[in-house]
């Protein structure tokens, strides 16, 4: 029976017609979808391996970020303990009063708060400006 049917078909006159029809059933619904999950999975792939380098980027550099840290929480704490804003004031004070006494003229007395600088991904640690 089976052996009838493959013959008969093969036989048909219209056989181009029947093989294009089961190429175009087989590219749209098998191959396409499959297309679109493998392209799918790839994006994924390559996202992930994108992070994946990221992450080994921020670990290797954990050591030198911890180092300076530590470095600035250290100026930090020299800074409060030398000149924190009532040793500004008296500081601000006594400059003028040493002006005023040797009569000179005092332009611009300017104490202002610390700046820091923001993070630059490319120039690795950040620098303190001067």
């Amino acid at each position: 029976m089976v052996d009838q049917l493959v013959r008969r078909s093969l036989d048909h006159p219209k056989r181009r017609w029947v093989v294009w029809g089961i190429t175009l059933f087989l590219l749209l619904f098998v191959t396409l979808p499959c297309w679109d999950h493998y392209g799918d999975r790839q994006s994924e792939v390559r996202s992930l391996s994108t992070e994946l380098y990221e992450a080994t980027l921020a670990s290797n550099n954990v050591a030198a970020m911890q180092s300076r840290l530590a470095q600035l929480g250290t100026q930090d704490g020299q800074q409060n303990l030398f000149f924190d804003q009532d040793r500004a004031e008296q500081f601000r004070e006594s400059v003028t009063e040493i002006t005023f006494d040797l009569q000179c003229q005092l332009k611009r007395l300017t104490l202002s708060d610390p700046r820091q600088t923001p993070w630059v991904p490319s120039q690795g640690l950040v620098q303190m400006q001067r």
